[in-house]
């Protein structure tokens, strides 16, 4: 499985996949410190891989209900979302999950806000390295990324772990199949876990 295995570019794995927060906007209750979402909620996947997407299709075909965390899911439908066109070099790109970049150094993480050129080094070299594990070649192409307005801090937890993560509008800038790339394998780290997926909000920049 894609979620197990992932694909290899330099001693590191990658699973080249992510998927978003849920689309809908929820209600936080204060009295159980939880989001409530009601009965329905919309979420997306994407990936450069053919067969990851033909699985989940046919996965769900077969089995539309699944436990999320302690949650009894049922899937009402699946639809195939069209491909962002990217005819610029320099897009204005927006979050659906948050971005999260880091380094550990000491057995401590340290994570980096999108004003630093940590921030931006690590977004490059994180693209750079799922293109070199997809391909299995070289790559020869480098992104930049800016915020475009002020970003929106996350804290999240993931087994246990409190993972800082930002929300935003961003302009990226790069060749445009090094851009469109993006889209598919999301922004930053942790993408298969749920952070770094992006849409396209304006491809003008």
């Amino acid at each position: 499985m894609l979620h197990d295995e992932g694909y290899k570019a330099k001693n590191s794995i990658y699973k080249l996949f992510s998927f978003s927060s849920f689309l809908e906007n929820g209600k936080y209750d204060k009295e159980r410190a939880i989001f409530s979402f009601g009965n329905n909620v919309s979420f997306v996947v994407s990936s450069p891989i053919a067969w990851f997407s033909n699985q989940i299709i046919n996965n769900i075909s077969k089995n539309d209900k699944y436990l999320i965390g302690p949650n009894l899911v049922i899937f009402d439908h699946i639809s195939v979302c069209e491909v962002p066109v990217v005819d610029s070099n320099k897009i204005i790109i927006k979050t659906i999950s948050p971005i999260e970049t880091h380094i550990t150094e000491n057995k401590k993480t340290i994570y980096f806000e999108p004003d630093s050129i940590e921030f931006k080094r690590i977004i490059n070299s994180n693209l750079k390295k799922k293109w070199m594990a997809f391909h299995n070649k070289e790559c020869g192409f480098d992104i930049k990324i800016s915020k475009l307005n002020e970003c929106r801090k996350t804290v999240a937890t993931f087994k246990g772990i409190y993972i800082n993560s930002w929300n935003g509008s961003f302009i990226l800038e790069g060749p445009k199949e090094f851009l469109r790339f993006a889209f598919d394998v999301g922004l930053g780290s942790r993408n298969s876990s749920g952070f770094g997926m992006i849409k396209l909000e304006n491809g003008e920049g």
